[in-house]
Parts: structure tokens; sequence; C-alpha cells
């Protein structure tokens, strides 16, 4: 790899690192660059860390994904000899996570075995929320195992649990810009460097000048931008505030007091983590538990950050869950009145009572009505004709039929039975017969 990309991935740009781990990387290229090294090379050797290979529990499903060394956006290219320590790049963590969440039905969850001063800030934030994703498919869990700085302890702060082995290091929750100034070293070797451009800003931060205050004004707000960004994303993912993150003020802690600052969930070894995610992974499902007994037997596999955001969840869905209910009780009353007001409108109406009676077994007021519509309501009965007042013609027809029709009354030659005209007893017997027919129907009494 040429060093001289590699130096710009290192110099005037944001680094979330252990500024002694810095000095390393600066001692590491010190003699390519052509400057002296901050460090001697037996503290850069104290950095090396042997290889970790990953290691899958196949009892468990389990997957013990190391993430060693100083850490790089892309690492391809970049060899032990360059990095000081060996180096872990995001893409490829990113890519592994991936597979063995979405591709490896072997694995149940992954702990995350971190040994890391950090690294790069190009590419943390992306890897950080793609963690906290892939955590919502599959656990993942994080250890501190040695070291989880800076760029270390925001990936690590992306997992759900996170512990802290005896001994390690954790934080460094902070920002910063290395800017190397040459200038004078350049003077007693007698090299003198011209730089022609165009653009005020192309060639700002150059080596080969002391920086000026400028210069330093805009890389301190680049460094604070990105350093509000780093404690929001702690903040978040720890249930604590960006004032309070950030008044850590970048310390780097032990342990106890890691855990005693809501930095992690608590200490333990490589082999007691495990056996937590392993309890975890086969807790049973407390179904029959009441809410308060569920709560307490998690709460021994959840930190109190998960509990809280649990809780949270709670309210919201208790509060949608209240006006559900209050808006069904008002609907319920709106349309038992509205049922009763109809029956009292319309007593004699089957439309009516159906409706009435819908609304009563719990039917919606739609439905309600779809099925009133479906009763046809009786025809009602045709009004008598009213009276027609009889013009001279009519009358003088009924005189005519008068004077023509034949009496049907008592004849005195007849003897005891009075003598029926034959028309007259025609007419009668007819009457008789509709009568009986129509008795016979229930059209009459």
């Amino acid at each position: 790899m040429k060093y001289a990309h590699l130096s710009a991935r290192l110099f005037n740009t944001p680094l979330l690192l252990l500024p002694e781990y810095g000095n390393v990387l600066h001692a590491a290229l010190a003699d390519r660059l052509g400057v002296e090294p901050i460090v001697t090379q037996d503290v850069v050797d104290s950095y090396r860390r042997p290889t970790r290979s990953m290691v899958v529990d196949k009892r468990e499903g389990i997957a013990v994904l190391p993430i060693v060394g100083g850490m790089v956006h892309r690492s391809a290219g970049i060899s032990e000899s360059e990095s000081g320590t060996g180096t872990t790049g995001y893409t490829a963590l990113h890519n592994e996570l991936t597979r063995m969440v979405r591709a490896d039905n072997s694995v149940r969850g992954i702990l995350l075995d971190l040994d890391t001063p950090g690294g790069e800030a190009a590419g943390m934030h992306e890897l950080g929320a793609v963690v906290a994703e892939l955590g919502k498919e599959k656990p993942i869990w994080a250890i501190a195992n040695a070291t989880a700085a800076s760029a270390g302890y925001w990936l690590m702060s992306s997992a759900s649990r996170l512990y802290a082995a005896p001994g390690s290091r954790v934080g460094s929750i902070g920002v910063y810009v290395a800017h190397v100034d040459v200038s004078k070293q350049m003077e007693k070797r007698g090299v003198v460097t011209t730089f022609v451009f165009a653009g005020a800003k192309k060639v700002q931060g150059n080596p080969f000048e002391a920086l000026p205050d400028t210069v330093r004004t805009e890389m301190q707000a680049s460094v604070n931008s990105l350093w509000n960004e780093f404690a929001d994303h702690v903040a978040e993912r720890r249930g604590l505030t960006r004032e309070a993150v950030q008044g850590f003020e970048a310390g780097v802690f032990g342990p106890q007091q890691a855990r005693d600052l809501g930095l992690v969930d608590g200490v333990a070894t490589l082999g007691q983590a495990m056996s937590d995610f392993a309890a975890h992974l086969n807790r049973p499902i407390y179904s029959g538990l009441s809410i308060g007994d569920a709560m307490s037997a998690d709460r021994l596999n959840h930190s109190d950050a998960e509990l809280a955001s649990a809780r949270a969840e709670a309210r919201v869905e208790g509060a949608k869950e209240a006006r559900t209910a209050v808006t069904a009780e008002v609907t319920k009353a709106l349309t038992t009145e509205f049922g009763a007001a109809l029956a009292t409108l319309f007593p004699e109406s089957p439309r009516a009572s159906i409706f009435v009676e819908a609304l009563n077994d719990g039917a919606s007021v739609a439905l309600a009505t779809k099925m009133a519509a479906k009763i046809e309501d009786p025809k009602p009965v045709a009004a008598a004709p009213a009276p027609q007042h009889k013009t001279a013609t009519q009358e003088s027809i009924d005189r005519m039929l008068a004077a023509n029709t034949p009496a049907v009354g008592p004849d005195d030659s007849s003897g005891d039975k009075p003598a029926l005209d034959p028309k007259a007893a025609r007419v009668a017997e007819l009457t008789a017969m509709a009568k009986s027919h129509n008795r016979a129907r229930g059209y009459i009494a």
C-alpha cells in the first residue's frame, strides 16, 4: 500500500481513536514518511495482538466474532507492519454480520469480542446502525475483552447487552484530528515545498507549514459535530443523555467504573458472558405469568436500558388501547340511544324493530341498516273513495232503474211464505255464495 495514502487516513481527518494508539501508528510509519517516531519500537510492539479467528459454539449456536486491532473503513491492502497491530475493516464486519444473521441458521446469537483502541470515523456511523438493526433479528451482545475504546466503543454500544472483562478499558468517547508540521525538519534538510493551487482551501492543513488559526477553527467545528453524533448514539443505546456522555470528557474507565456509569451492563470474563448468553437464548417463555412476574424474571437477561425502552413502549401501547376502549363505549352508548329513539318513533315498523335488535346484538350502524333494508314494510291500506255528488243524469238513471226493478217482498196471495222475484232470488243466492267463499279464506268473520 502507498504510505502517502495511509497517512492521509491518519492526519488532518477526524479519528475515533485512543491518542496513544495514534502515536503507535505514527511511529510505525515514521521512517516511511520521513519523520521522527513519537514512541519507541517497544511501545509499538506492546500493542500487537495475536490473530483471533471466529468461533461458533455449535451446542448453543453462539458465534464469537473477534474485533482486534485498529479499525478502518476498508482494510484491504493494509498490512500489520503498516498498521502496527493489524486491522479490522468496517466493510468486512458488515458483510460477515449480515451473513451470520440472515444466512447462517446454525447461529442463534453473536458475541462481539472486542480488543480495539478504535480507528477511522468514516464508515462507523453506518456500521453502528447496521449492528443495531441486525440485532432485532438475532441477539448481538458484546464484551470489552481488554479494550473497547472510541470507535470500538461506538460499535460495542450498538449491541443489546455489554460486558467488560476484568482489567479491561472502556470509553474514550471523543474525537480528535492530528496535524503534522514538518516544515522545520524540511528546512533543516534544505527542502522547500511550494504549492501552486486554485481554491483558497485546497492545500490548507498541509504538513509543510504551521496550522493557521482559521484552519484550526474549521477542524474544531468538524470535531465537535462528530462528537455530538457519537454522544447521541451512545446516549440512545445506553439510556443516557448527550450531556451525561460528553460529561465523561472522553475518559477511559475500568470495568466496574464503566458499569457504574452505565457504559456496560456487567463485569464478566468471556466464558461468563458466553454462559449468560446461552441462558438468555434458552430462557423459557413466561407466557403464563403475570406481567410483573414476567418482567422480574426477564430482568436477569436484559439491561436497564432495554427494560426502560420496553416500559416506554408499553405505556404508549396502553394509551392506545385505552383510547380504543373509550371510543367503543361511546359508540355503543350512542347506537343504543339511537335504536331506542327509532323504536319509540316507529313502534309498528318491522324495519325499525330489526334495526334496533341488530344494534343490541352488537352490529354496527351500517350493518344494522343493511339488515333492516331487506325487510318489507306492510303496504298501506287504500283509503275509501270520497263520496261523490251525483249529477242530474245519474239521478234520472236511478229513478228509471227503481221504476223497472221488480219488487221483492210479501205477497198477499202467497200464503205463509212471501213470494220472491226470480232475479232477486238469484242475486241473494250469489251473494250468499260469495260470503261463504270469503269466510272460508278468512277474508271476513
